[in-house]
């Protein structure tokens, strides 16, 4: 079968109507789903967020939730469902949480709801109902149970104090320790 050139005229004519659809089709889907990220200014609300921080010491703070419901007359942010990634000198700790507030400019935090912090490496693993303190002095303070995993040592404890991103801890009121070794 010889094509004649009228035949690859209406075959390059095809062709760039098929791309043309499919250009529809495919920029469709895209904005459908940039309609997840939806601000609405009415309610101050947004879903599908992540915000990322960075200091001029090279400590790096990413924020990510299903839902941010903003305050702006008192600058507080309100995150549910939140993971905030504190990365500081090589470290990374995690920490999530049901309902989280910020406040003062990303420097104090209140977290509740089955609130969990992890650092891999140090080995450190807390769990509490709330907690809340300031990320710029690396403050923590909670009055509900906590459960704390510190290299081997397992703690449960009524309350707890951290201060210095972790150098110094404090149970409060009464604490069970459980050491396991490895050998």
């Amino acid at each position: 079968m010889k094509f004649s050139l009228k035949n690859y005229f209406v075959l390059l004519i095809g062709i760039i109507i098929l791309l043309f659809l499919s250009n529809i089709l495919i920029s469709n889907q895209v904005i459908n789903s940039n309609n997840n990220n939806v601000f609405d200014e009415k309610l101050g609300k947004a879903t599908g967020i992540k915000i990322q921080r960075k200091n001029s010491r090279g400590e790096t703070m990413l924020v990510e939730a299903e839902q941010l419901n903003e305050d702006k007359e008192n600058n507080i942010f309100n995150l549910i469902n939140s993971t905030t990634n504190i990365e500081k000198n090589g470290e990374t700790t995690i920490i999530t949480s049901g309902k989280a507030t910020i406040s003062d400019n990303f420097k104090k935090f209140n977290f509740t709801k089955k609130v969990r912090i992890i650092n891999k490496s140090k080995n450190f693993m807390l769990k509490t109902s709330s907690i809340n303190g300031e990320f710029n002095k690396g403050s923590m303070f909670s009055e509900n149970d906590v459960y704390l995993i510190i290299k081997d040592k397992h703690i449960i404890g009524k309350g707890i104090k951290m201060l210095d991103h972790g150098k110094y801890i404090k149970i409060t009121g009464k604490a069970k320790m459980i050491s396991k070794f490895n050998d």
